[in-house]
């Protein structure tokens, strides 16, 4: 039997006990897709500060709206390359006397 992580004693049920606990690894790991999901964001990204340097030189505020698509590129980007690891160091599973607990059942059973 482990101690539950902080914030988990709150799931189990009276007399149910935590039999294991774990976490997946969350060191940087690209993926093919990680990989294809920062290359679009990065490539976003660009094509938005070259659109405003373009209509910078019409004059005007109308530039500034290229900012906000700057903004999803870079946050498209950077969450293909670091967004999964991210999220493994949030992710408990644990398996206890009468069940399973995954991120999702976790949130699930919370309202319940």
């Amino acid at each position: 039997m482990t101690e539950p992580a902080p914030g988990w004693e709150s799931v189990l049920r009276p007399g149910e006990t935590l039999i294991w606990q774990g976490q997946p690894d969350g060191g940087l790991s690209f993926r093919p897709q990680d990989i294809l999901m920062a290359i679009f964001g990065f490539s976003f990204a660009v094509i938005a500060v070259f659109w405003m340097q373009s209509t910078m030189r019409l004059g005007g505020y109308f530039w500034l709206l290229g900012g906000f698509h700057l903004a999803i590129g870079l946050g498209v980007g950077l969450w293909g390359l670091f967004g999964a690891a991210l999220l493994n160091r949030r992710t408990w599973y644990s398996l206890t006397s009468e069940r399973f607990l995954s991120p999702q059942s976790f949130h699930s059973s919370a309202g319940a």
